[in-house]
């Protein structure tokens, strides 16, 4: 309450969406193991909201609350090979062409 009441933007991102995160952490974990109950240890500020968000359904959130840039761009793809990886490949293939062709021009056991 009192960090809703000093920082209210804040209490979104810190509080809310990590209750929700919390939540489908643990309905996950029952889910994966085939459980009918799972332990959760949070701290007391995030014990109320946890607990509604157990009951409240937020399907389809956790893609956006796990999202970051890298772990996007880790998962594009071109031609089926991730696109990090094939920027490498066009990269050293490009080097490779180069190297070769200085190579062919000025090698001596030509």
């Amino acid at each position: 309450q009192l960090l809703g009441a000093t920082f209210p933007s804040l209490v979104e991102p810190l509080v809310s969406e990590r209750d929700i995160f919390l939540s489908l952490t643990m309905k996950s974990s029952m889910a994966v193991n085939g459980c009918r109950r799972v332990v959760g240890v949070v701290g007391k500020g995030h014990l109320r909201g946890v607990l509604t968000a157990l009951n409240e359904d937020h399907s389809g959130k956790f893609k956006k609350l796990t999202w970051t840039p890298s772990r996007a761009a880790a998962k594009e793809k071109v031609l089926g090979v991730p696109k990090i990886l094939f920027d490498r490949l066009v990269v050293d293939t490009i080097v490779f062409v180069v190297l070769y062709e200085l190579w062919v021009t000025f090698s001596p056991w030509r």
